[in-house]
């Protein structure tokens, strides 16, 4: 191997490390996005506070969105089927574990006026 042959692997090894390490953090990137918005979502519900389960709910959202239009864009990988993979158990998961938090209105229609008899 000559000198011009090694410099070349060298730049090719350190272009796929480049790419490899770009794919690997938009894999944690969604991952960690929509863990946050499991815990948001997960907290708004066991608190009764809707907002805070709706801004986890967007945030789920914009994850779902982004593994669409950035994660699928690299064709392949090992680090795009496990993100996928991640993101939708942890959407599972919260449908089952937290559900929508009641509106207000629902909220005092569920209230029995005093003395009143269900």
């Amino acid at each position: 191997m000559n000198r011009i042959d090694k410099r070349a692997l060298v730049d090719d090894l350190r272009a796929q490390l480049t790419r490899d390490i770009a794919v690997l953090t938009q894999a944690a990137l969604s991952i960690t996005w929509a863990i946050c918005g499991v815990v948001a979502m997960v907290l708004g519900h066991g608190r009764g506070v809707r907002t805070l389960w709706v801004g986890g709910a967007a945030l789920l959202g914009v994850v779902v969105l982004k593994l669409f239009f950035v994660e699928l864009a690299d064709r392949g990988g090992l680090f795009r089927i496990v993100s996928f993979i991640a993101v939708g158990a942890l959407l599972l998961l919260v449908g089952y574990f937290a559900p929508v938090p009641p509106t207000r209105r629902e909220i005092e229609k569920d209230v029995l006026p005093e003395g009143g008899v269900a």
